[in-house]
């Protein structure tokens, strides 16, 4: 077999009244969201007497409609507005009983709180403390935006001596401080020699600090349970021209919160158009559990996704993960994850699906092939595809100054198939990147649908991310967040039982 190359059509998306559009924003724009609830989102904010003035301001601002840049009308769009008068039909509903101001000298003690996993276990209890307070109420909100004051962020951040346990050294509140973890203790930053690059590895640091608390927050206000929507305090200096920074533009902030509040508010802002009916789409990864839970210990886990586009989260067997071997499951712990899996579909649905596709982020092995089967059972069909962005060994390119198109497929002499989910939008006229589009490499290990049609259908998947309205993300959504709902499960004990939905996650 020689190579060859296709290109898939974009699928559309199914937005208010059944009516079919290309982008997130122009049907939303158009149609409205596909859901006819919620007529009203309602929302708590979090954080000092600052970061709850900014957020407020900031949502306030989002009710109206907010210019988008005009170099690229049609990728960059304007926001319509957040309120029941417009396309969106949806009112924000704020409430002061609805604010939970954190007390000066509750953040100011943090600065005496020894070791950086106490830090931020004391910042968390304080936003969850004020999450329960809320939901206590007999009117209390969907939603939690929860908005860490610039001192509690910076003080947690990793400092030399913090791995220890220890208090750890630390540069003024003025100043950032430069971590153990970006840059061993006498070793020059880039940024030393050029200056140019403080900002980004000031935000690189920044990001550290966000990941690490958002991730143990979410864990636990899931168990409340609450879905919330974490904002960080430089992301509002930024926006509000208080600190020097790259942000998105104010019309696609204002587009990705505002959808991400939507969904966690138990909307849905679109589906997919052409999903076959009866599928039950299976992502199936692993993550190593934190030390303090088993160390060497890795966890499957499964992301389920129904053709309406419902997502949900599934924990599965814990195993001993070899030091610097690809993770697999034994064909019991495989049987039992794809039944659960299954299980969980059929309770969405109120019936069993015709076919399951499984995506998984490394290859099948036997075990896993034979278990994966065993627990389908007498489910007529069935696909194994592995997915993984690592292809270097075919560059491949377009003629003239575009990169390949997204959509396009390579078909290589092994069967396998590079399937580019970033690239060249027609539809925008512009590639919506900053480097040259890498493609998925597809490994089909037992499949009953057409090669091309699985590419179709991973190309749809990228299309469903509900915490933004970007017109499509790298990876299918049964992979795409498979990291950060690892990262965050990590924070949740063994014995514990996480929510399983997918907002809790996102």
């Amino acid at each position: 077999m020689s190579i060859s190359v296709d290109h898939i059509e974009e699928p559309n998306l199914t937005f208010g009244g059944g009516y079919p559009a290309p982008d997130p924003k122009i049907g939303l724009s158009l149609y409205g969201p596909y859901s006819r609830s919620p007529a009203q989102i309602t929302v708590g904010i979090i954080g000092d007497a600052g970061t709850v003035e900014q957020v407020e301001k900031l949502l306030r601002r989002f009710t109206s409609e907010v210019e988008g840049p005009t170099r690229y009308p049609l990728w960059t769009q304007s926001f319509p507005g957040l309120n029941g008068g417009t396309s969106l039909r949806c009112e924000l509903v704020l409430k002061p009983e609805w604010v939970g101001t954190l007390r000066p000298e509750s953040i100011e003690a943090l600065d005496n709180v020894a070791g950086l996993s106490a830090r931020i276990g004391r910042s968390v209890d304080l936003f969850c403390g004020e999450i329960r307070k809320m939901k206590e109420r007999e009117d209390s909100p969907q939603v939690f935006v929860c908005a860490p004051p610039r001192r509690m962020m910076d003080l947690c951040i990793p400092t030399r001596g913090d791995s220890r346990g220890g208090r750890g050294t630390r540069a003024s509140a003025d100043l950032k401080p430069v971590p153990a973890l970006i840059r061993p203790a006498g070793q020059k930053s880039l940024a030393a020699f050029f200056p140019e690059l403080q900002s980004i590895e000031d935000e690189l640091i920044q990001r550290i600090a966000g990941d690490n608390f958002h991730h143990f927050l979410k864990a636990r206000a899931m168990m409340i349970p609450a879905p919330t929507q974490f904002i960080r305090p430089y992301t509002l200096d930024k926006f509000f021209g208080s600190q020097k920074g790259r942000i998105q533009d104010s019309a696609t902030l204002a587009w990705n919160l505002c959808v991400g509040l939507y969904y966690k508010s138990g909307g849905r802002p679109w589906k997919l158009s052409s999903i076959p009916a009866g599928t039950c789409f299976v992502g199936v990864t692993f993550y190593k559990e934190k030390e303090i839970f088993g160390g060497g210990i890795g966890t499957s886990l499964a992301q389920v996704f129904t053709p309406e586009g419902e997502g949900l989260i599934l924990r599965g067997d814990r195993f001993a993960w070899p030091h610097g071997k690809e993770p697999h499951l034994s064909k019991e712990a495989s049987k039992r994850l794809i039944e659960r899996a299954i299980g969980a579909y059929r309770r969405q649905t109120d019936s069993l699906p015709s076919r399951v596709v499984i995506h998984k982020s490394s290859s099948f092995d036997h075990d896993e092939r034979t278990g994966f089967k065993d627990g389908i059972g007498s489910i007529p069909r069935h696909d194994f595809v592995t997915i993984v962005e690592r292809s270097k060994r075919i560059k491949f390119f377009r003629a003239g100054d575009h990169p390949p198109i997204r959509g396009t497929v390579v078909s290589l002499p092994d069967e396998s198939r590079l399937l580019y989910t970033r690239g060249y939008v027609p539809l925008f006229r512009v590639y919506p990147g900053a480097r040259a589009p890498r493609p998925l490499e597809l490994t089909f290990d037992e499949i009953s649908t057409s090669r091309l049609d699985l590419c179709r259908e991973i190309l749809g998947l990228t299309r469903l991310n509900w915490n933004s309205a970007d017109f499509a993300g790298m990876e299918p959504i049964t992979l795409q967040f498979s990291r950060e709902v690892g990262k965050i499960l990590r924070e949740v004990p063994p014995g514990a039982s996480p929510e399983t939905r997918y907002l809790y996650y996102m």
